[in-house]
């Protein structure tokens, strides 16, 4: 479909727009979408299909005024790269000041390039004139060059006047037009501002046309790129295309704007981009140029944080240097920016003493700072900043006490699903009751638990089971060993989702008996409770470390008096292509093990 043919579907003589069905079924072939507000527009006029110009004083009785489009929603930092972007712009000396030129009923085909982009400075408000000036700029794509269309998208920004109808006709030109037309690196970047919020199918184009000419950009325009795309939630598709912007980076750190390094993190962990080396020598450039001190803002710190955590791997060095500069911000971080750090921390379990000292000092600052307003406002930060910290064995009960009340426990439980925090709630509330005997509170009622318990029940033993192919084959072959009634599997705390294999061992009659995972898992006379663990890559950081909920497991597991008998993801894999009797001797000889070193002891 060609441009002419879209604008077909646009308008009827220059006035009217056809039916929507035929506009949407036209531009969703090519992926471009339309936002609800443009829908409603489109429906509206072709209920009657009747058109009637209307006066100035006709508007102000009818209690309207003519308005933008509008960029107020549009964030600060977005109209501050266009800002930016703009410096390279050479606009026609016409378009420097802006000129009301009214409409004087001449042929629209006729009019020439300069004539056109003269017409589009003066487009502010829109009426029925002004669309058909919008559908000329766009039936004149042929005769414009990618500047010129460029340039009629940004001087219609400027104005606060850019149109659905003028960015999807452009969309749909470039993408049919993008292996004929050549495109400057800057030229690239404006297309992606204005295209990052729609049309998926051209900016896939888009990262192929960056990656041939990567070179040729400097790292600032592929960070604002990077963000641009981050924001419209459009992943980079092309890994090849990540690695090597990684790579530019690492050589040319130096010449990146910091402000938009934080840019280029949100890109990386949206686009799931996990490379471990590329993390190591990067977290070794920030420490060794001790980068964090070019940041005055929570926010700008958290995304580092929150990467590493996303993406799975460590650099203690670098996040001993985040907790620092945190630490000496001259402005209280939002509760918001906080809780991301601290989870990060608890996820990557960062437990070297000077970390943890910064931290507690982090916890303190909190108490002076935190109020109801922002906890109301960000219950689900709160949220992750308490898990964080129960990753590192840290409770501040007294906050603990004072903002999860069952008020903020509520409005917790009702967040949207994209915010919802079940399992966080679960995992806390009977952390609590294991790490904490002090704590005399009940973080969570009967009916808070049935409620967690419901959005929580399809968490099964048996699907976790089927994902985690080792735990059949060594279930099995336990079960042959030892007797059905003497192996059990479940969720052996059950507020860690992943499935173990339980035995119990009478020392006193030297055999293994049914471990009655129903009662209360609490080591009691000469019976031994031993939990198999087979890990899996998820539990640990992609640089083979223990995660903090990993850590946090083990630690409660230990303090109710389990044996524990940990089998490292790799050697679980293993198991799937063994047989039944080399798993048995390999497993009972580790359990064997377990249960002398506690007889011994």
């Amino acid at each position: 479909m060609n441009v002419n043919t879209f604008l077909r579907c646009l308008l009827v003589k220059g006035q009217s727009f056809r039916p929507y069905h035929m506009l949407h079924s036209s531009s969703k072939a090519l992926g471009v979408s339309f936002p609800k507000a443009f829908h409603d527009a489109a429906n509206k006029r072709t209920k009657g299909f009747k058109t009637k110009k209307l006066s100035s004083s006709s508007l102000q009785q009818s209690g309207t005024s003519p308005r933008p489009l509008g960029r107020s929603k549009t964030p600060v930092w977005l109209t501050d790269i266009h800002t930016k972007l703009m410096k390279s712009v050479n606009f026609p000396p016409r378009l420097r000041e802006y000129k009301t030129i009214h409409f004087d009923g001449k042929e629209l085909s006729s009019f020439s390039p300069s004539e056109l982009l003269t017409v589009a400075s003066s487009i502010k408000y829109f009426d029925k004139d002004k669309d058909k000036i919008i559908v000329g700029l766009c039936r004149g794509f042929d005769s414009f060059t990618v500047e010129e269309i460029l340039t009629v998208a940004d001087v219609l920004y400027i104005n606060d006047a850019l149109t659905p109808i003028y960015t999807k006709a452009m969309a749909v030109f470039l993408y049919e037009m993008i292996d004929k037309l050549k495109f400057t690196p800057t030229q690239l970047v404006r297309l992606v501002f204005h295209t990052h919020t729609s049309a998926p199918l051209l900016l896939i184009e888009l990262e192929r046309k960056i990656e041939e000419c990567l070179s040729e950009f400097n790292m600032d325009e592929l960070a604002y790129i990077c963000h641009m795309l981050f924001y419209g939630q459009h992943r980079l598709r092309s890994m090849t295309l990540v690695d090597e912007i990684g790579k530019k980076l690492l050589i040319e750190l130096n010449s990146l704007t910091p402000e938009n390094l934080p840019m280029l993190m949100k890109a990386f962990r949206y686009s799931n981009f996990i490379k471990v080396s590329f993390y190591k020598q990067l977290g070794n450039c920030l420490v060794s140029s001790n980068y964090m001190s070019n940041f005055s803002t929570a926010n700008q710190i958290m995304h580092f944080a929150f990467a590493y955590a996303s993406v799975r791997i460590t650099h203690h060095s670098l996040f001993k240097q985040l907790l620092e500069r945190l630490e000496d911000l001259k402005q209280p971080p939002r509760l918001k920016d906080l809780s991301k750090i601290i989870w990060a921390c608890g996820t990557l379990f960062t437990v070297e003493e000077d970390h943890l000292e910064i931290i507690r000092n982090i916890v303190k600052a909190v108490r002076k700072n935190i109020n109801n307003d922002q906890v109301l406002r960000y219950p689900d930060n709160l949220m992750d900043f308490f898990v964080g910290l129960a990753y590192l064995n840290i409770y501040p009960l007294d906050l603990i006490e004072m903002f999860l009340g069952h008020k903020t426990i509520d409005k917790i439980l009702d967040l949207d699903a994209s915010r919802a925090k079940f399992l966080q709630l679960q995992f806390l509330d009977a952390s609590l009751a294991i790490e904490c005997p002090e704590f005399k509170g009940q973080l969570l009622s009967e009916s808070h638990r049935e409620n967690v318990e419901n959005h929580l029940s399809h968490l099964s033993v048996e699907v976790d089971m089927k994902l985690r192919k080792p735990i059949i084959p060594v279930l099995e072959a336990l079960r042959g060993k030892l007797g059905a009634d003497c192996v059990h599997c479940g969720f052996v705390l059950h507020h860690f989702k992943t499935a173990d294999i339980l035995l119990a061992y009478d020392s006193s009659k030297k055999q293994f008996i049914n471990p009655e995972m129903t009662t209360i898992f609490q080591t009691q006379g000469t019976v031994k409770r031993i939990v198999i663990m087979l890990l899996s890559k998820v539990q640990t950081s992609y640089d083979d470390e223990p995660l903090g909920m990993l850590q946090c497991k083990l630690r409660q597991l230990l303090k109710l008096g389990f044996l524990i008998v940990q089998i490292s993801a790799n050697d679980a894999l293993n198991y799937t292509l063994m047989d039944k009797a080399v798993i048995q001797q390999r497993v009972m000889a580790l359990v064997d093990d377990a249960i002398s070193q506690s007889l011994s002891s």
